[in-house]
């Protein structure tokens, strides 16, 4: 094996002092293999490609740009070659074969154009692709699109580099559209060679090691492509949600301005080009899926009249989202949907199962909820479906509502000088708790507090030990609410008191009662414990007694008894007569 290395690097030789004889010093070529130093180059392959077709007889003047010698370029067979003008380049163009063809440079580069004698560097291949663009040479990309599945098909599986530079294996031709509609536009294939292509019309195969390979079938393919519309496409998801897709025409020059028509799986959906025509398709698909999408023209061309790719349209599921939020000290909860796409989507809200509010969201919802739960554990979810999304989004969150109690109190006032009391309701609820008065367990008033109650009550009680109670039962708080107060009613008993005097020589006595209620309550007046009269407020007295007392001792009294002071009161003196 080693000798059969040596044999073919000794040919290899031979071949290129061949060449260095064909270019007459013009060109050096050397068999130095420095691969560190070249970076293979799609784009090259590209304009030699280009330039090799009128070569022979176009000046340098006539192409769309120059090199600036010398340029060192790479070939297949890691031989290198160092040109120093336009001559040696048209020999090496032309000098190529399947076997020994021109890979690769080594960059920078710097070119001129005729109208600008400025020089132009190019550093890598993204540069060296604008340049392309700009003289309306059409890249690797561009080619190979238009004759793949048209000229020639491919032998799968082969391995193929991401953008990413990491390799990837295609299967099949479907995996393969969809892993070139996936790529940017500038992307150019860049195949783990060798592959195997096949012919359309002899499905005759062909493997190839090289873009010089590949471009030599696309050369060879029937003179009527050159004369059709050089019809592709790129696709831009325009609204995942939607499935709508922007597909726009790509580069079209100016012999492929005729009229042609957008099909959709086969169904015509747009006619286009012409002098009207936007190049561009908006579609919205009815659900995710595979879509054959094509462009055809409405002019007789033979077989290249149609251009299609398989393009996927993913399914979309909108990450569904809210954020909640409990209303302080109450059960009533607030949401509101958190997604991007809540202003496009409908959606429903469920609690435990159970469709509470349908068709939020989208141009008429206000992506708010709210409700006031029971206490315990509760699922609330919302739920769409959608075309993106035939089997349905859902988001829940599990909302722990605790028992909510309201910390009831009242404070207590005793009207001076009685039995009344007033009792006034004193926490932050009681707007919006109804509750029950009770004393000594009795209901005294039902459902005071909320937004009709005033929070009051009144009563008037006899003197004794009372509890004093409100209590409330709600669905925040099932178990109850209480607070109590323990009341001591004292008896309310006057203070009573007289004065008396002798009225001038008769044995008459004036006595007169004198403490200050006595114009408000009713007395009773007592000589030696009989009965003399009542007297006082009660009964429009004059608050005097008078009365005739012989020789002797008396004792004279005033009692009073009432509700307020049921075990009465009395005041006496004793009177003595000589």
């Amino acid at each position: 094996m080693r000798f059969l290395n040596y044999f073919l690097r000794g040919f290899l030789m031979l071949s290129l002092g061949v060449i260095v004889s064909c270019v007459n010093d013009d060109t050096t070529i050397s068999t130095t293999n420095e691969p560190a130093l070249y970076d293979q180059s799609i784009h090259l392959v590209s304009v030699l490609n280009d330039f090799s077709k009128n070569i022979a007889q176009q000046p340098e003047t006539d192409q769309c740009f120059s090199f600036k010698y010398p340029i060192k370029l790479s070939y297949n067979t890691d031989a290198t070659v160092e040109l120093n003008s336009y001559a040696g380049l048209r020999t090496t163009i032309t000098n190529q074969s399947d076997n020994f063809n021109i890979v690769g440079l080594v960059f920078p580069i710097e070119i001129s154009f005729p109208e600008n004698l400025a020089t132009l560097k190019i550093t890598s291949e993204n540069e060296f692709l604008e340049v392309l663009n700009n003289c309306r040479i059409r890249s690797f990309r561009t080619e190979f699109n238009e004759f793949y599945n048209r000229c020639f098909d491919l032998d799968f599986p082969f391995s193929i580099l991401q953008s990413n530079n990491q390799p990837t294996v295609i299967n099949t031709s479907q995996e393969f559209n969809i892993f070139l509609q996936s790529q940017q536009t500038g992307f150019q294939p860049v195949f783990d060679f060798p592959i195997t292509l096949i012919d359309k019309e002899t499905q005759v195969k062909r493997t190839v090691a090289t873009y010089y390979e590949i471009y030599q079938t696309i050369n060879s393919c029937p003179d009527i492509f050159e004369l059709c519309p050089a019809y592709d496409f790129s696709v831009e998801s325009t609204s995942s949600l939607e499935l709508t897709s922007t597909f726009v025409r790509s580069n079209p020059t100016s012999i492929e301005f005729s009229p042609y028509t957008w099909s959709v799986d086969g169904v015509a959906v747009k006619s286009d080009g012409g002098a009207s025509g936007n190049n561009l398709l908006e579609y919205s698909f009815s659900q995710p899926g595979f879509y054959t999408v094509c462009i055809e023209s409405q002019e007789a061309c033979l077989d290249a009249t149609q251009f299609c790719k398989e393009i996927v349209v993913p399914e979309y599921c909108a990450p569904l989202s809210f954020i909640s939020s409990q209303v302080t000290n109450s059960l009533e909860f607030n949401f509101t949907a958190d997604f991007a796409d809540r202003d496009a989507l409908q959606y429903s809200w469920f609690i435990d199962g159970v469709l509470i509010e349908a068709n939020d969201g989208g141009l008429l919802g206000d992506n708010v909820f709210n409700f006031t739960f029971a206490p315990g554990s509760h699922t609330v979810c919302i739920e769409a479906v959608s075309a993106s999304c035939p089997q349905g989004m859902e988001y829940c969150e599990e909302i722990i509502v605790p028992e909510y109690c309201s910390l009831l109190s009242f404070v207590a006032s005793q009207v001076p000088n009685s039995l009344d009391y007033t009792f006034t309701a004193d926490f932050k609820d009681r707007d919006v708790q109804k509750y029950n008065w009770l004393i000594n367990g009795v209901l005294i008033e039902a459902d005071d507090g909320g937004p009709t109650g005033d929070n009051l009550l009144n009563y008037t009680f006899a003197p004794g030990s009372y509890t004093v109670c409100i209590e409330a039962v709600s669905a925040s708080c099932p178990q109850g609410m209480q607070y109590c107060m323990q009341i001591e009613v004292a008896p309310i008993c006057p203070q009573l008191e007289f004065t008396y005097e002798k009225l001038l020589l008769l044995p008459l006595y004036s006595f007169t009662a004198d403490f200050p209620e006595k114009n408000d309550v009713t007395y009773s007046w007592y000589i030696d414990n009989v009965f003399i009269e009542e007297d006082g407020g009660g009964v429009g007295g004059d608050n005097v007694m008078q009365y005739n007392l012989l020789v002797g001792v008396y004792e004279v009294c005033i009692r009073y008894q009432s509700p307020e002071c049921p075990d009465g009161i009395e005041f006496c003196e004793t009177v003595t007569v000589l």
